[in-house]
């Protein structure tokens, strides 16, 4: 807890509390929420971040190798 931001730390608890906020007419979506959404299944963010990148990573992973496999039959 000695090195946490402080600044970092308030905009975390502002988040949540936006987050969790029962007046709001839409649930909020906030970047440095605990929780995130995606698809009506709530995970935190932590394990949003990953699953991201690993998607992002296999999607351009097999795209380069389709272009790598065309490119490669032209000769």
């Amino acid at each position: 807890h000695f090195f946490v931001n402080q600044r970092v730390e308030g905009l975390v608890e502002l988040a949540e509390t936006r987050r969790l906020d029962g007046r709001a007419q839409r649930k909020a979506k906030v970047f440095l929420a605990e929780k995130k959404s995606i698809f009506g299944i709530e995970m935190s963010t932590i394990w949003y971040c990953r699953s991201s990148l690993l998607i992002l990573t296999a999607l351009l992973l097999a795209l380069a190798t389709y272009l790598l496999k065309l490119s490669l039959s032209r000769y």
